[in-house]
């Protein structure tokens, strides 16, 4: 699942072992200019993922790779198909 340091994707990761998920696999992008700021999700992140019990990965992505992947996100989401 996606965690970040929000209430909902931590809310869904608790129901998700409450409901009897095992094995749980978390990942966290956190952006590398945030590294060491109150901007960085990434530790409030792994603290949820450890109070779950949930195998957690924190990927670092910097502006640049984020700009230059942005296109290609945008077009891997499952959206409807623009009516425009």
């Amino acid at each position: 699942m996606f965690l970040s340091a929000g209430v909902d994707s931590g809310a869904l990761l608790g129901l998700m072992r409450d409901a009897g998920a095992h094995d749980i696999r978390a990942i966290t992008l956190a952006f590398e200019e945030f590294r060491g700021t109150t901007e960085d999700e990434a530790p409030l992140a792994a603290r949820v993922a450890e109070h779950y019990g949930a195998r957690h990965v924190v990927r670092h992505i910097g502006e640049r790779e984020f700009r230059t992947d942005l296109p290609l996100i945008l077009e891997a989401m499952d959206q409807p198909p623009s009516t425009a």
